[in-house]
């Protein structure tokens, strides 16, 4: 039988706080950033559900419906919540289980967005420390939050930043040299953005997105550091780099995925077309 608490007098979360819904996530090589945002998700759905023994498919869909969340953040905690129930009943804590009568929220679809050049000074020209440092790795190298966070003095040389990017894999890209020169403020081996409260030892991918989030939506600037990612790709094609250039610089397997972080505005569009000849 499935061991409940009661945490803060709402809703019940199981007393092994998770950990075993942590280890088979971890048994089948779960990335660290899946399991991570997955456990954050489903403590927050818990604490709203209640015991997940009588949990029923309309209490999912209420949650799910919560107009405050982005469709692509329903679409996620879709997949959170089928993991997580889909465990319970494998395991035989819950007799039914109630998330496979949840429909499949739509996919929005991807378009680039990048910050424009005023966004970016307001976001970098407001941002000091860590701050400063997170979004610098976005722009100019390009890199995830759950890479960032993993950042450390032996993996950047003046030459080349050494990656540890989606399903471990690992990828070298340039060091642009503005982020030679902040790696002079930064320990030359271990974390640069450790943490105490984390037992990965360094800071988590999820709290340095929720930190950028607050940081841009005080400039009045929407989304989130994931944008610089945008910023990184669509900056690198108008600069003149072949579109598969940006494709290895990205670490992307496929072309189509790196044409949905670039971006074309009108006038680039203006300029291609004046450039034909006929001739």
């Amino acid at each position: 039988m499935l061991k409940l608490a009661v945490v803060g007098g709402r809703g019940y979360v199981p007393a092994v706080n998770l950990e075993g819904f942590e280890e088979w996530m971890r048994s089948w090589s779960a990335a660290d950033r899946t399991i991570s945002e997955r456990l954050v998700a489903v403590r927050a759905g818990l604490r709203e559900w209640g015991d997940p023994r009588s949990t029923t498919p309309d209490t999912l869909t209420g949650w799910l419906a919560n107009p405050a969340l982005s469709p692509w953040t329903r679409v996620t905690y879709y997949y959170h919540v089928r993991s997580y129930f889909g465990w319970l009943h494998q395991t035989a804590q819950i007799e039914s289980n109630p998330a496979t009568e949840l429909r499949v929220p739509k996919t929005p679809k991807d378009r680039p967005r990048p910050l424009t050049a005023t966004e970016a000074t307001r976001v970098l020209g407001a941002a000091s420390g860590n701050l400063r440092a997170y979004l610098l790795l976005g722009m100019l190298a390009g890199m995830r939050v759950h890479e960032i966070a993993k950042m450390r003095g032996e993996d950047i040389n003046e030459r080349t930043i050494f990656v540890l990017g989606k399903g471990q894999q690992q990828a070298f890209v340039p060091t642009h040299p503005a982020l030679w020169d902040l790696a002079q403020s930064y320990p030359t081996r271990g974390w640069w953005f450790p943490s105490a409260r984390s037992a990965t030892g360094h800071v988590l991918g999820q709290s340095i997105s929720t930190m950028m989030t607050r940081h841009f939506a005080a400039l009045g600037v929407d989304g989130s550091i994931h944008r610089c990612r945008h910023s990184y790709a669509t900056n690198l094609l108008r600069n003149g780099a072949n579109i598969r250039v940006v494709q290895t610089l990205m670490r992307h397997e496929s072309l189509a995925t790196t044409a949905k972080y670039t971006a074309v505005d009108e006038d680039e569009r203006i300029r291609a077309i004046a450039g034909l000849s006929a001739a």
